[in-house]
């Protein structure tokens, strides 16, 4: 289907306000696509169709305003315009107070309490949003809403939609890699190179599109995904021969038969309740994620019971202990007497903050498969994507001993590399300790996941076997319906 606001989408990419090479960003990354919308005031038609499509924006969704101000410098181009052709009320904010004359910061006839329409060209953190917005607060003014030309997907709408500010935005980067793929001027490779930076850079606080926020983005449609470079989602008994750890083949296994995805996160600190829990969940689940260094107390007769319950019930013992540190440290710690993970533990998670050589310190030492944390589902991580990056580079080049990686989003097409992510509930949210959730359809959608590990939803209810077995049938369900899924993802996107 053809894009509302194709022509002026390939007419940025004529005048090169969208160009493709390696360019440096501000933060230090490098981006194979860079956006310079100044360039429009030289091409007045362009930018008159471009407040045309605002102006249109605006009617759309209704917004209200008494008055609008551009973003300083790039959109002040923007919001004059609007108030040239459609007549709309603008002000001036100025990048600092000046320290002459009337000293003001925001210039224009308004008054206090009045509501301010705020206008950028792009939206990538939304650092220069939320500066402007604060800005114009302190003058008096109520900031409800902000218009922008193109949302970077990079986390600025979601950081705006949690400080109560809606982002309407023409369309996405995404949209305009989709308009310019489909008519032949971006070619595959470069389409997936540019999609693939925005899929591992998308910002601390965002689902891509505030699937977790709850607000409004105005986002139109999801990116396609170029076959020759994605490949379809193998079922879990076709992974079977990727698996290069006994363990990996066994949590592959295990999935299959049971036709179960789901990890439970058994986050308590009494070994009574452990117990109870692991027999309660372990027919709906394929794993079971332990902190056993939490427990108030650890004996040998605890680890025989869980080993027992996990015989019993056919699921894998995942111990949680996110071993970080040199090498030497982590294999004393991987084989201490005081808790004997290398004995019992199927899997186990690990930093790679010490490097490769911490990860092949710990080869041999247990029948453990490790798991490394690549990136963590707080909302401000330190894994960025550099980090993330390296990671992934050592799971590949270690695949012997690691299974998978816990992360956020997909970012290897790597079948050897299980995918486990965190941080699921069945109703998308966020808690009082930094911890965002997404939904088990999201996670399988949108983040690539093989495996999903939910805590509090299943261990915290007052029936966590009903609970599991929610979770279990959402997350199956999601692969055995393509159709719902893609469904499920454009209200995502659309939400």
């Amino acid at each position: 289907m053809t894009h509302p606001y194709q022509h002026i989408i390939t007419e940025l990419y004529r005048i090169k306000a969208l160009e493709f090479g390696t360019f440096k960003l501000r933060s230090g990354l490098e981006s194979p696509f860079y956006l310079d919308l100044r360039k429009v005031v030289t091409y007045p038609a362009l930018l008159r169709d471009i407040c045309t499509a605002l102006w249109n924006k605006i009617n759309e969704k209704n917004i209200k305003y008494d008055v609008i101000c551009g973003v300083p410098y790039a959109a002040l181009a923007f919001s004059a315009g609007l108030s040239v052709l459609h007549g709309v009320p603008g002000l001036t904010k100025r990048k600092e107070r000046k320290q002459h004359g009337t000293s003001k910061l925001v210039e224009g006839v308004f008054l206090p309490g009045q509501t301010c329409l705020v206008v950028e060209d792009v939206v990538t953190s939304g650092i220069s949003l939320l500066e402007t917005i604060a800005e114009l607060e302190t003058e008096g003014l109520n900031i409800t809403d902000a218009l922008v030309i193109i949302d970077r997907e990079q986390g600025g709408a979601e950081a705006l939609a949690q400080q109560d500010c809606r982002v309407f935005a023409l369309f996405s980067i995404t949209e305009m890699l989709d308009v310019l793929h489909d008519i032949g001027l971006l070619p595959a490779a470069l389409y997936n190179k540019c999609y693939d930076f925005i899929r591992m850079n998308p910002g601390p606080n965002t689902d891509h599109h505030a699937a977790t926020s709850g607000k409004h983005t105005d986002h139109v449609a999801a990116p396609q995904i170029i076959t020759e470079t994605h490949p379809p989602r193998l079922s879990y008994e076709e992974l079977l021969p990727y698996a290069k750890h006994p363990a990996a083949k066994k949590l592959l296994e295990t999935t299959h038969y049971k036709q179960t995805n789901l990890i439970c996160a058994a986050d308590v600190a009494d070994p009574n309740d452990l117990i109870n829990l692991a027999n309660t969940v372990g027919p709906y689940i394929c794993a079971l994620k332990t902190h056993i260094d939490a427990l108030t107390k650890v004996t040998p007769q605890l680890i025989e019971a869980l080993k027992e319950l996990a015989e019993r019930h056919e699921f894998l013992l995942f111990e949680d202990r996110k071993f970080g540190d040199i090498g030497s440290t982590l294999l004393m710690q991987y084989t201490a007497p005081v808790f004997n993970v290398h004995q019992w533990a199927d899997l186990i998670t690990v930093h790679p903050i010490g490097g490769a050589s911490s990860v092949k310190a710990m080869m041999g030492a247990g029948k453990a498969a490790q798991i490394l944390i690549a990136q963590m589902s707080t909302e401000d991580t330190l894994t960025d994507a550099a980090y993330l990056q390296k990671a992934v580079a050592i799971a590949q080049q270690y695949p012997e001993a690691i299974a998978g990686v816990v992360a956020q989003q997909r970012v290897h097409q790597n079948p050897g590399i299980l995918q486990f992510v965190p941080g699921i509930h069945l109703v998308a949210t966020q808690d009082d300790k930094g911890q965002t959730y997404n939904s088990p359809e999201v996670a399988f959608a949108k983040r690539g996941a093989d495996f999903i590990i939910v805590g509090r939803g299943i261990y915290q209810h007052q029936s966590p076997d009903y609970e599991a077995a929610r979770y279990q049938n959402a997350g199956m369900g999601s692969l055995r319906s393509p159709a719902r899924l893609i469904r499920l993802y454009n209200l995502c996107e659309h939400r």
